[in-house]
């Protein structure tokens, strides 16, 4: 299964070459949120990820903040899996 992942902008360019559309595709919000600039980069990347590869369904690993998926929630099935922090923390609690 494809793993959407990106750098900046100027890997929107190759980044997702090779991933076939409308397929299903996962992407791991854990550790890219959390800082403001890591966050504006994945809010950026997404939309570009979810434009060329336009998958039909996609697993998400880690938090899934409606601010930045909700826009996209119309089209897109998106289906969330925890983090293992997540995970643990229910454990231990």
């Amino acid at each position: 299964m494809p793993n959407l992942r990106w750098g900046d902008k100027r890997s929107y360019d190759f980044v997702f070459q090779g991933i076939p559309k409308h397929q299903v595709c996962s992407v791991g919000t854990y550790g890219q949120i959390a800082d403001k600039e890591k966050r504006i980069l994945f809010e950026a990347g997404l939309e570009i990820a979810l434009e060329k590869v336009r998958p039909k369904k996609v697993l998400v690993y880690g938090t899934m903040p409606d601010d930045i998926f909700g826009p996209y929630k119309r089209n897109i099935k998106f289906i969330r899996y925890p983090s293992w922090q997540e995970i643990f923390a229910k454990e231990a609690c």
